[in-house]
């Protein structure tokens, strides 16, 4: 569990650097992600425009490719795929960006959503948990309770309020 804990920190930091990538090539990157079994979402298929709608619906932006790994070497995969076409990476993990940078913030990113990364193991004796980044806030808050007992510091705003003097 450790190598692909450590696996995917290093995949998350890579898909949050910016990395010097060569001309885009959406061909390659489809190919390869075909090849990779992950079964590419690309404007073509069917599921494409509800897929790739931003959580800020004004914003709209056409990824090159979206794919929906089960695992860290999915991720892995997809990562390498993208460099080796010259495709820019977002990670989606929620959505919830009102600069729709999980759907790249600019046409032709590679969408790798992480929903599917939804694992939590509570280690009630060390009060720790290891968690997928797929997890919502609630059903990971839910597994902590059950796990052990546990809680994490969260909330919620259903309104924002703005005051001007």
């Amino acid at each position: 569990m450790a190598i692909q804990g450590n696996l995917l920190k290093t995949i998350v930091f890579l898909l949050s650097a910016r990395l010097p990538f060569v001309a885009s090539d959406s061909a390659t990157l489809t190919s390869c992600l075909s090849s990779a079994n992950l079964q590419p979402i690309s404007p073509s298929s069917s599921n494409y425009t509800a897929d790739s709608l931003a959580f800020n619906r004004r914003l709209s932006y056409k990824p090159a490719d979206i794919v929906f790994p089960t695992n860290a070497q999915d991720v892995a995969s997809a990562v390498k795929c993208a460099s080796q076409a010259g495709v820019k990476v977002a990670a989606r993990s929620g959505g919830h960006s009102y600069a729709a940078n999980g759907i790249g913030g600019e046409d032709g990113s590679l969408v790798i959503d992480l929903k599917n990364l939804k694992s939590v193991i509570v280690n009630a004796s060390n009060q720790t948990a290891v968690f997928g980044t797929g997890n919502r806030l609630g059903d990971l808050a839910l597994a902590l309770f059950n796990g052990g007992k546990q809680a994490i510091a969260h909330g919620a705003s259903f309104r924002v309020v703005v005051i001007s003097q």
